[in-house]
């Protein structure tokens, strides 16, 4: 893997958990009801 290659994936992998502490970690405007939320289990 080349250095450009490298730096793309590091990006990419930076905004995809700034994106995941954002949706863990910050109050949301509304969360789905239990009943209604399907999870990957379910």
């Amino acid at each position: 893997m080349n250095k450009r290659q490298q730096k793309t994936l590091t990006a990419v992998y930076t905004k995809l958990m700034l994106n995941w502490l954002k949706k863990y970690f910050q109050p949301e405007p509304y969360r789905p009801e239990p009943e209604t939320y399907v999870g990957p289990n379910t």
